[in-house]
């Protein structure tokens, strides 16, 4: 190989283990006087140069590990260095910005290289986008001490922590906290004062608090259609004009709500809640933008997709 490459006009020397000059061959790459080193079994772990650019991968191995140590010849960060876009905005002179892997055996297609996320119990192929891996993996680790049901295997790049977190909010079956202990049904809570009761294809109700501080319940009909027949009951209502307390109005709208047949379906403690979500339901958060976790139970899913559907506008 180292002959081909002299061949063809590229500064090339072999290495191998009984080479008797090899430390002289080591100091003249390092000083830029040979451009490939053609390595027979001896740099493949313990020898370190952080200059190193690129890998061609030559031999085939059946180890990961050994992948994984070849690879890292040119991994090596400059000493002092442990963020290259870091140095880089801070003027560190590097004599590198990346490493070119080449595989000319298919290693690359048997195995998986470990990736940094790997060491920090998150997933291989997560892009750190140029933040620190420390600060990284400790927003992960409070996000899911907070967040239990937050699966962070999923994801591709640190940016996506923060609507990964929100998402995990939707999938808490529990009553809002200003609600549990008096509403009977699965409400939504939209912001500090605003909560949201919807049934697909059926219309919905929200009770919101205005600027004087009186509640106001708003019902929204579906759009009456003879192949799809719906509540009278929503379609004929007009709510009072206003009530003194947020416990007035949502005992006002879970009436109104029971009066239209929803009362068992928006119960809180429904059994249908706790079993396994349904394909369609599954589906239809996926079309939502809206990934769901291994084990999400119907009642989960069906407030994720209310939520996910106010969030859009459709209340």
């Amino acid at each position: 190989m180292a002959a081909m490459f002299r061949a063809n006009g590229t500064r090339c020397e072999a290495v191998w283990g009984e080479m008797p000059n090899r430390s002289e061959v080591l100091a003249a790459f390092k000083n830029r006087e040979i451009d490939v080193l053609s390595s027979v079994m001896v740099l493949t772990e313990g020898w370190d140069y952080p200059g190193l650019e690129c890998v061609l991968l030559a031999r085939p191995t059946k180890s990961r590990l050994v992948l994984a140590q070849q690879v890292g010849r040119g991994t090596r960060l400059p000493e002092g260095v442990n963020n290259l876009l870091e140095a880089e905005a801070a003027g560190v002179p590097l004599t590198k910005r990346d490493c070119l892997v080449i595989d000319f055996v298919d290693n690359t297609s048997r195995h998986s290289l470990a990736g940094v996320g790997s060491l920090v119990g998150m997933g291989d192929a997560l892009d750190f986008a140029g933040k620190s891996m420390v600060k990284a993996a400790r927003r992960f680790e409070e996000a899911v001490a907070a967040k239990p049901n937050l699966d962070v295997m999923r994801l591709k790049s640190v940016d996506e922590l923060d609507l990964a977190i929100t998402q995990a909010d939707l999938f808490r079956d529990v009553s809002p906290p200003a609600l549990a202990s008096f509403a009977g049904m699965t409400w939504n809570q939209l912001s500090e004062s605003d909560f949201l009761v919807s049934i697909p294809g059926e219309g919905s109700v929200r009770v919101t608090q205005d600027v004087l501080g009186h509640w106001t319940a708003t019902v929204t009909p579906p759009v009456p259609s003879p192949d799809a027949p719906t509540s009278t009951v929503l379609l004929n209502v007009e709510p009072p004009d206003k009530f003194d307390s947020i416990e007035d109005a949502i005992g006002w709208s879970e009436s109104l709500l029971k009066r239209a047949g929803f009362g068992s379906l928006l119960n809180v403690k429904a059994a249908w809640r706790k079993n396994a979500a349904s394909e369609k339901q599954l589906k239809f958060l996926k079309r939502l933008g809206v990934f769901p976790p291994a084990g999400l139970t119907s009642g989960e899913a069906s407030r994720a997709i209310d939520a996910a559907l106010a969030a859009r506008g459709h209340r």
